[in-house]
């Protein structure tokens, strides 16, 4: 199980995205690679995202972005960064 905080930090730009969607496919997620030429990948780095939270956050807990970096954190440790 993941620990809470900071997954992927901001600081590599457009290639945080690539990091999320290839933690994904190294869980098991089947979606396609992430491609830098690609307009659409945001599409990609949201539906990795979204299987994340499906198939490997706790109750309670979520994967999600803040000013550009990847977090996993708990409903509570949400709520204090949009307090």
């Amino acid at each position: 199980m993941f620990e809470t905080g900071l997954v992927v930090d901001g600081v590599h730009g457009i290639y945080v995205g690539r990091e999320v969607v290839a933690m994904a496919r190294d869980l098991g997620w089947d979606g396609p690679e992430w491609d830098a030429d690609d307009p659409m990948r945001y599409f990609t780095e949201e539906d990795a995202r979204d299987w994340l939270n499906e198939h490997h956050a706790a109750e309670g807990h979520w994967f999600d972005w803040h000013e550009g970096s990847f977090f996993y954190l708990s409903d509570a440790e949400w709520e204090e960064v949009y307090a």
